[in-house]
């Protein structure tokens, strides 16, 4: 197997080459053998509905280098998607700076390499790929580290709806 490949649903993400992939903590701990996991095995969002989870580990560059992930989604970007990071049990929104991005495509077969031409800068509504860059020792990397590992449980999501309350009805009275 290549070390910079792990399953995702009936596909595979792929990091650099060179690059090892593995599974995360959440994600050994599953039955499927995948870095998509079941949002359900984390904690509530209390902002977003968390759609769709990855949980993976990063290793083999230099320390503070930033890695590049690709990811097939099994369904595609929702409108006024955000995407969010599980940090000390806590959701909050991913850091884009310069050695940090989200980025997406539409394809009808396979993602396009990192590299390619095909990537749009975020979210893009109907997107069914994701890049990820995420430097080593951001607010991104979940173990905080400067130590050439990336470890990341983080998801698209969106708003979470807010439920309309049920009129109250009016008492009528009977007419005379």
């Amino acid at each position: 197997p290549q070390i910079n490949l792990q399953p995702i649903g009936e596909t595979f993400a792929q990091a650099q080459d060179w690059v090892t992939l593995a599974l995360g903590a959440t994600a050994l701990a599953g039955d499927d053998n995948s870095i998509a996991i079941d949002p359900s095995s984390l904690p509530e969002d209390t902002s977003y509905e968390v759609e769709e989870v990855f949980d993976f580990t990063l290793s083999g560059l230099a320390v503070g280098a930033s890695y590049e992930l690709v990811l097939p989604l099994s369904q595609v970007i929702p409108e006024d998607a955000v995407y969010r990071k599980l940090t000390d049990n806590v959701w909050v929104d991913f850091v884009e700076d310069a050695n940090n991005a989200v980025h997406s495509a539409t394809v009808s077969v396979n993602c396009p390499d990192a590299n390619s031409d095909l990537w749009e800068a975020g979210l893009v509504p109907g997107g069914n790929c994701l890049k990820l860059t995420i430097q080593d020792g951001s607010s991104n990397d979940t173990d905080g580290l400067e130590n050439g590992t990336v470890e990341d449980p983080s998801g698209i999501a969106v708003v979470k709806a807010t439920p309309t309350p049920t009129p109250t009805p009016t008492p009528t009275t009977p007419s005379s």
